[in-house]
């Protein structure tokens, strides 16, 4: 839809071999929810080639401070293994270390240079290209991603060999830039919180539940009626109109998208006529189109679980089915290229009754873990 509250300088650097695109507005997420809440592969913690004395710290944050969940278990299968979370992180880091080891040098250089951790290097070494092992010819993401920290051409020009210095200098540079952005737009977080990003999804929706708690009673009502899970409709209320507070008379400043879910008016003309901007007709519409987006998905890729044309949908909601092309990648194209993980991950927290309240819709209230990161 219209996401009139979408970060629409959500800026991409650093594409993904493996893993879904960032989860919320900053964009740090390109690169370090892969990293960390979805791969912690941190090195200088188990197997690393930087343990001891030979970490340094980073004038970023601390990345041993930092919380993680770890791999999740499709990230797991990439090496067949039967745990997932940290203890998977560490394993996926284990078989990666001989191929690291080739680059120790380099990446101490450039931690040295840029006073970044070399842990957080390798983390993203490992996550993004399996320290060079799934690359062909220094090329992976259908040729788009360049080098062991693939550099994504379509938004920077790669720089050096694949596997050298200069590469992985310019890869750091662009986490870097990254993080500034964080630190500038986040400037009460701490250094940790900003190295990361991983809660700015639960922040966003926290702050926009006073406001979703006032259409509680009819997305209830209209979630019963549809079989759908109510966090899933404040998850996209909060990303879409952050609960109607970035609206002017019901419509983005834009003016394409309408009403809490941001109906889009090319698509679906004079959504005004419906309901007002708040009303439950609008918000009926709204979920009818994304059930919609999620029958096409089913269709599409009827060998995906429920769960993942369930996340399908969403992102559809947001770039059209014809975007959805990989479970992996299905945010690629979405604005900010993290929209179903980030509305997933607003539903978590966004919703403003307890469990027990909760209308579950056709998605069990613990099948919403398979979704956060899955992939």
């Amino acid at each position: 839809m219209g996401s009139c509250a979408d970060p629409k300088n959500a800026a991409p650097g650093c594409r993904h071999l493996s893993c879904s695109s960032s989860q919320v507005h900053p964009a740090l997420y390109v690169y370090w929810v892969d990293l960390d809440q979805n791969s912690k592969r941190k090195f200088r913690h188990r197997t690393g080639i930087y343990q001891g004395g030979t970490t340094m710290a980073s004038i970023y944050g601390d990345v041993t401070k930092i919380d993680s969940s770890g791999a999740s278990e499709r990230t797991a299968r990439q090496d067949k293994l039967t745990v997932q979370g940290v203890d998977a992180s560490h394993k996926l880091a284990a078989n990666d270390l001989s191929r690291m080891n080739r680059y120790k040098d380099i990446i101490t250089k450039v931690g040295n240079d840029l006073e970044m951790d070399p842990a957080v290097i390798c983390g993203i070494i490992s996550r993004e290209s399996r320290a060079g092992a799934v690359l062909k010819d220094g090329w992976g993401d259908h040729g788009n991603g360049f080098g062991l920290m693939q550099v994504d051409k379509r938004y920077h020009k790669p720089k050096g060999e694949w596997n050298s210095e200069e590469h992985i200098n310019q890869g750091t540079e662009i986490l870097i830039g990254f993080i500034k952005k964080i630190q500038a737009k986040f400037p009460s977080w701490s250094k940790e919180q900003q190295f990361k990003g991983v809660d700015a999804s639960h922040k966003l929706a926290e702050n926009d539940l006073s406001r979703i708690n006032k259409y509680k009673d009819i997305i209830m009502k209209v979630a019963k009626a549809h079989e759908m899970d109510s966090a899933v409709i404040c998850g996209i209320i909060s990303r879409e109109s952050r609960g109607g507070s970035v609206l002017k008379g019901g419509w983005c400043p834009k003016g394409n998208g309408f009403g809490l879910m941001q109906v889009d008016k090319r698509s679906h003309p004079d959504p005004e006529k419906t309901g007002e901007w708040n009303s439950e007709a609008h918000i009926n519409q709204g979920n009818e189109i994304l059930i919609g987006f999620i029958k096409k998905i089913q269709a599409k890729f009827p060998s995906w679980s429920k769960e993942q044309q369930f996340k399908g949908g969403i992102s559809a909601y947001n770039g059209g089915p014809g975007n959805v092309q990989t479970y992996e990648r299905m945010d690629i194209g979405t604005t900010g290229h993290d929209y179903a993980n980030d509305v997933v991950a607003r539903a978590h927290r966004d919703t403003p009754w307890t469990p027990s309240e909760r209308c579950q819709g056709s998605m069990p209230l613990n099948d919403w873990q398979k979704l956060i990161w899955a992939g």
